[in-house]
């Protein structure tokens, strides 16, 4: 029998979905990239988060970034198209986390409202997960 093994470049990026997770704090690890294949196996994303931190997060999916808008609005070229994975962090995990993260770029979706830079996301996502600290 003769088995296809999939390309992990030509499977589709994992799209976000709305979920609700009591006791914990969405996080985003910007320009990074999963598809469902990498989540599993010892290489696979879930591991990585276990290995490096010692947590199981729930993750949300992918979401493109929107091009920056200058100061008159318009949107600045080479902005934008980036994407980025969102996941939560269980409360009794985040003191485990919180540090570590860092070195990783990883941050807390109420900062990016705090630095008001949550525009770069699509308004669905916005609308989805609004400021947490609202």
């Amino acid at each position: 029998m003769n088995q296809r093994v999939k390309d992990p470049d030509t499977e589709p990026i994992m799209s976000w979905s709305k979920m609700t997770v009591d006791d914990a704090i969405l996080t985003v690890w910007p320009g990074t990239v999963v598809r469902e294949s990498v989540l599993s196996g010892p290489q696979g994303l879930m591991n990585f988060f276990k290995t490096n931190f010692d947590i199981e997060p729930i993750i949300v999916g992918c979401v493109e970034t929107l091009p920056d808008k200058s100061m008159y609005g318009t949107e600045v070229k080479g902005t934008g198209g980036r994407h980025d994975l969102f996941f939560f962090v269980k409360e009794p995990d985040i003191l485990k986390f919180c540090i570590k993260r860092l070195q990783f770029g990883m941050r807390w979706w109420e900062d990016i409202y705090f630095n008001n830079r949550e525009g770069i996301y699509p308004i669905e996502f916005r609308r989805a997960y609004p400021n947490p600290t609202a």
